[in-house]
């Protein structure tokens, strides 16, 4: 049975220092370990967040923590694993939440 997500509500955190983002991640990204590279760059820079497999073949993160660790985190999930092929990373900031993410998780489908 997969561990439940931990949350802790807003303001028990700078939330103001954090930044909230969504990342839609195309390519070759499923089936190739992208996932479980995504976990452990999380936890190297610190995110807070999950990552998931999409339905139309993308790969969707949300991820929260400060600017420069976002940067370096994303900027590793733009090269992926080595048998993945990123062709497209979109990402929007998201607005601060009401509840937020204690760490990172993969959430299976």
């Amino acid at each position: 049975m997969p561990e439940p997500l931990k949350f802790i509500i807003a303001g028990k955190l700078p939330v103001k220092a954090m930044q909230h983002i969504k990342v839609i991640v195309k390519g070759r990204v499923q089936g190739v370990g992208f996932r479980a590279f995504t976990l452990k760059s999380a936890k190297k820079h610190a995110i807070y967040g999950t990552v998931k497999n999409r339905a139309d073949g993308t790969v969707e993160i949300i991820a929260s923590a400060p600017t420069q660790a976002l940067e370096a985190f994303i900027g590793e999930c733009n090269k992926g694993p080595l048998f993945a092929k990123v062709t497209e990373l979109n990402t929007i900031e998201l607005p601060s939440p009401l509840v937020l993410f204690t760490d990172f998780k993969i959430i299976d489908q």
